[in-house]
């Protein structure tokens, strides 16, 4: 796919990602950004299936222990995003629980820059039982 769309990345450094972080994953999703012509940078995002939380999928702490290790992913913030799965709200805009979580982590690689994971979290609204 990516051969044929045209990009002009590092493949070595995308497969090194993939085989390290990818294959702990439910599934992953490429972003590529697009100007006047396709960018060489590459955006991996890397969900767990159902998006299943930390406390019910032990993959995310081997996930974070490996980007601590490979210095993408401070003690603090591994930390942080831990603090904010699993809190649990009623009360908001809308009477519904609020559940938070985290979404999914991305891995950018970029020309001539070490790789940077990113944590994407929110918090999803269940009203009357239904997911929102």
């Amino acid at each position: 796919f990516l051969i044929r769309a045209g990009w002009q990345g590092d493949f070595d450094k995308l497969h090194k990602i993939l085989v390290k972080y990818g294959i702990r994953f439910s599934y992953a999703l490429f972003d590529l950004d697009i100007g006047e012509t396709l960018m060489p940078g590459i955006g991996i995002e890397l969900f767990f299936q159902k998006n299943k939380q930390p406390q019910w999928e032990p993959g995310w702490n081997k996930v974070f222990d490996q980007l601590e290790s490979d210095r993408l992913l401070l003690k603090e913030k591994r930390s942080g995003l831990l603090d904010f799965c699993g809190k649990i709200c009623k009360t908001g805009m809308i009477p519904a629980t609020y559940y938070n979580g985290i979404n999914h982590l991305k891995i950018v690689l970029k020309p001539d820059h070490d790789p940077e994971c990113k944590g994407y979290f929110g918090t999803m609204i269940i009203q009357n039982g239904e997911r929102r």
